[in-house]
């Protein structure tokens, strides 16, 4: 009867040990420190980013550039990877990263848009084999330097589980893998009129220009067309300079907006110029500063609405 009773305790104590140690999964607490994000380009939809990364663990090591893997990221290097042994018997991993992420950009509203940049590091252990946490004490994730953009708001953390619909020819799973991340989001902003007057000034000019003929005698219609035909090529050369710069939409943008309405207005002064030739209209300069005056209060009232317009209908975080 004790021999059975001892048995009974045995089978029960190996059980709930061998139950309990392959249940358990590895605890890996990851922490990120941003050091710089800069090169945001619209062109090629993409950021470059520096930060550091480490991981604790109290069961394996690892080598970082063998495990982390940024989602979206089309260049990664690794430098400085180091492993300690802590005292509270952790293992300790870390090295800093470089790399270079696509994201979608949303430029409709451009110079006047904020943007969100998604960063998602990503540990290849799967969530069978490991649970995340995250660092949140010793981690900053507020860049130390960011080009000529401002943080707007909290930065967003959060843990993201991912089931990829592949087991990329491991046929040892019996499921696809299912990975965990974290996801987060950096919102930005900036000074916007400083831009603006940037890449617009030029088609003012063009405009004012372009008005400028309106004042002249009709005797001097060589001076008109040149003043006219002159404005045109600038804001098709400022036209080329924006579309170099922002990415290849079939959608119309505030940049697109603004160069068409000054494409319009210097075809209807140049109508108007060709209709006064024609008709050999006498020289009014009373009309003439009243047309001068119109076409550029005209002008200016038309682009500061539909500037308004884009801000208020696109001007805001993705």
């Amino acid at each position: 009867m004790k021999l059975l009773i001892k048995s009974i305790l045995l089978f029960n104590f190996l059980l709930f040990h061998l139950n309990g140690f392959c249940g358990e999964k590895e605890k890996l607490k990851i922490g990120i420190y941003i050091e710089d994000i800069y090169n945001i380009d619209y062109k090629s939809s993409s950021y470059e980013i520096v930060f550091w990364v480490w991981i604790n663990s109290k069961d394996s090591t690892y080598k970082i550039a063998n495990i982390l893997d940024i989602n979206n990221a089309t260049e990664v290097n690794f430098s400085l990877e180091s492993n300690y042994y802590l005292l509270d018997k952790q293992y300790h991993q870390e090295a800093k990263v470089t790399a270079k992420i696509l994201n979608i950009f949303n430029v409709t509203a451009f110079p006047f848009d904020m943007q969100t940049l998604i960063f998602k590091p990503e540990l290849a252990i799967s969530c069978e084999e490991a649970e995340i946490f995250y660092d949140d004490e010793n981690s900053r994730l507020k860049p130390e330097r960011i080009e000529d953009w401002k943080i707007d708001n909290d930065i967003f953390i959060s843990k993201e589980k991912f089931q990829y619909q592949s087991n990329f020819g491991n046929t040892d799973l019996k499921n696809n893998p299912q990975f965990e991340s974290l996801v987060i989001k950096i919102n930005l902003s900036r000074k916007s009129m400083g831009l603006f007057s940037k890449f617009f000034l030029t088609l003012f000019i063009s405009i004012l220009l372009a008005s400028c003929s309106i004042l002249l005698p009709n005797r001097c219609s060589e001076e008109k067309f040149g003043l006219i035909v002159g404005s045109l090529f600038t804001s098709i050369g400022n036209k080329y300079i924006t579309d170099d710069l922002l990415p290849l939409s079939d959608s119309y943008n505030l940049s697109d907006s603004i160069h068409i309405l000054t494409f319009l207005f210097i075809s209807a002064i140049a109508i108007f110029a060709i209709v006064e030739q024609r008709y050999k209209m006498e020289d009014n300069l009373k009309r003439d500063w009243l047309l001068f005056y119109s076409t550029v209060i005209a002008y200016v009232l038309l682009i500061i609405c539909t500037s308004y317009y884009f801000f208020i209908q696109y001007g805001h975080v993705n």
